[in-house]
């Protein structure tokens, strides 16, 4: 396609005047006549020494990985094989979800026989899969009359991963493999094992077989050797994508905070030489991944969890009960990540988690709802007087109702960990590591 630049329009405008005075006379009409022949044939000339854009070989790069809100840049590779320097345009096809920081379309010379990298940068605002769709490219003439256009057919999928970047300084610390700045030196049990820990002086009732005569002997006193035993205990996230999980905190789901907490806590379990596993459902089962251990435990919940969205039904805890009953009889930790509003939603989950305490340690994280609060205590206020006194009433009793079924689960001796959204992840480890101090007892 061809289509013409500014220069072009200007220049066919530019007689418009001595149109105006050719109007009953012959003379005018054939100046006119005159300038348009010679616009079309320098146009003619134009296109006949500007290379195609068949000339231009254009190659997409694209960055390693794609988090949701964190800027990447993107781009392509130009080559012009004319023997002169060209004046180009690219623009993308990008996915509705992805936001381009700055000008829409990317220009760029290209000297004559050689290469030039061109990018920009995006935001995806939704994890989840994403199309890049065609390039369009222009290619300018060398009088700058005309552009040739072309659609180059590209067909890019990539994969839009939950953002663990800006995360508190608890998680800070974790990523950056300071486990012990929060507590989180592996678990070990001095006593019996196979793994020798340290030397300390004997006590009375010590096995004679764990004197250390070499040491014994060079201090003088008897001194004993201690062992370990690592602790690699299981730990599986339950998360609900039930409706509850759709409402929205600082711009994300609820369901948004639980991801990136189960996928700190799996960095955490890793460090801590754990098993780590996950089931999401909803009014079925959406996702398993059976718990396995080391780096590649990571890699599996990054995989499976950065596509995974809320949807608007009511969970079946009993659904994911009978499902995970039968694949799990190793002890565990069972980290239930959902919500409740009454006692109706409460009943339903306290009593599959009673069916989780037989064998398991089950932890129920509830995610409150900070807008809903800051509408019970008044913050957040209506335009219309009547209309925020109707609707703190009703998220006070609301408030009031969720409250009373927590104290329900408590008293029936489920631990329930109540928590906002925002402060998941470290709330989150916190737990595990205290759970974890007790060796699932």
């Amino acid at each position: 396609m061809i289509v013409p630049t500014r220069r072009l329009v200007l220049l066919a405008l530019l007689p418009l005047p001595l149109s105006l005075f050719a109007v009953g006379g012959t003379r005018g009409l054939v100046l006119l006549a005159v300038y348009d022949a010679a616009l079309l044939g320098l146009v003619a000339w134009d296109l006949a020494r500007s290379p195609s854009a068949a000339r231009v070989q254009v190659e997409r790069w694209l960055p390693p990985r794609f988090a949701r809100g964190a800027s990447v840049r993107l781009g392509w590779t130009v080559a012009n094989r004319a023997p002169f320097d060209l004046s180009i345009e690219l623009l993308d096809d990008l996915p509705a979800s992805f936001r381009r920081v700055g000008a829409d379309v990317t220009q760029a010379r290209v000297p004559a026989r050689s290469s030039v990298e061109l990018g920009y940068d995006v935001v995806p605002e939704r994890r989840g899969d994403a199309q890049l769709g065609d390039a369009h490219l222009r290619v300018r003439s060398r009088l700058g009359l005309v552009r040739r256009q072309a659609r180059l057919p590209r067909n890019d999928r990539v994969k839009v991963y939950p953002n663990v970047r800006g995360l508190t300084r608890h998680e800070l610390a974790a990523r950056r493999h300071r486990l012990a700045e929060l507590g989180m030196a592996p678990v070990r049990r001095v006593g019996a094992g196979t793994s020798f820990d340290s030397l300390r002086e004997y006590v009375p009732g010590d096995d004679r077989a764990v004197i250390a005569w070499k040491a014994t002997a060079r201090r003088d006193r008897l001194i004993t050797r201690t062992y370990t035993t690592e602790r690699s205990q299981n730990v599986l996230v339950v998360l609900d994508c039930g409706r509850l999980m759709t409402t929205r905190v600082d711009d994300l789901t609820r369901l948004d905070h639980a991801i990136r907490a189960t996928l700190l806590l799996s960095y955490v379990t890793m460090k801590q030489g754990d098993y780590i596993g996950m089931l999401a459902f909803s009014d079925a089962v959406e996702r398993y991944l059976p718990p396995t251990r080391g780096a590649a435990s990571v890699r599996r919940m990054n995989e499976a969890l950065y596509a995974l969205e809320p949807r608007m039904r009511e969970p079946s805890y009993e659904r994911a009960c009978r499902f995970l009953a039968p694949k799990h009889r190793k002890r565990s930790l069972i980290v239930i990540l959902t919500d409740v509003i009454d006692d109706d939603a409460s009943s339903a989950l306290l009593a599959h988690t009673a069916r989780f305490a037989r064998h398991h340690v089950p932890l129920c994280v509830t995610l409150r709802n900070p807008e809903l609060e800051a509408i019970a205590s008044g913050v957040a206020q209506s335009a219309d007087e009547v209309d925020a006194v109707y609707a703190q009433a009703v998220a006070v009793e609301q408030l009031a109702r969720r409250r009373d079924a927590l104290h329900r689960m408590r008293r029936y001796g489920v631990d329930v960990l109540d928590v906002d959204p925002r402060q998941l992840g470290p709330q989150l480890i916190s737990r595990y590591l205290t759970l974890k101090q007790r060796a699932l007892r």
